[in-house]
């Protein structure tokens, strides 16, 4: 039996920040064929409300600059090195906080990973950056390759 996946994109209108969104919505127009359900959030913080019934959470988000911008990174949960850690702005809990908290309240589904693409400009107003808008491409591809896999190999990020 296929687990009952949940692809979350996080995100807001500010930019780069829109990462998540743009990858969740591309894996989205795919129709059924991920054979997941598809959410957008505006803060990690939300994630508490959405998680019953999910066993396999897949989370998209824009990174915190810490390479070249539109570089894709994937994090199998709990990760020590989880770049999407913004708890100011438009986010009012850290992702690292939520999926802490989903823990503790019981909530955390078994499988948790965490796709980054790596943003440069964050400002109100912008639009997604081109090196940003590549990154979101290849994301997409991995991604969709990924969630492709069967299930009991799907616990291990992609690689």
């Amino acid at each position: 039996m296929t687990p009952t996946t949940l692809l979350v994109g996080l995100g807001s209108f500010h930019g780069d920040d829109r990462a998540g969104w743009e990858v969740v919505e591309r894996l989205a127009s795919r129709g059924g064929i991920l054979n997941c359900t598809c959410k957008l959030l505006r803060s990690p913080g939300e994630l508490l409300d959405v998680l019953e019934g999910v066993e396999r959470l897949v989370i998209c988000d824009a990174c915190a600059p810490d390479g070249a911008a539109g570089s894709v990174h994937c994090w199998h949960w709990p990760a020590d090195t989880l770049l999407c850690q913004r708890a100011s702005g438009s986010h009012n809990l850290s992702l690292v906080d939520a999926l802490r908290l989903a823990k503790e309240l019981a909530r955390l589904p078994a499988s948790v990973t965490v796709w980054g693409v790596e943003g440069a400009d964050f400002t109100p107003g912008s639009e997604l950056s081109p090196a940003v808008r590549d990154g979101v491409e290849k994301a997409v591809e991995q991604i969709a390759t990924w969630l492709a896999r069967p299930a009991k190999s799907a616990v291990e990020p992609y690689r």
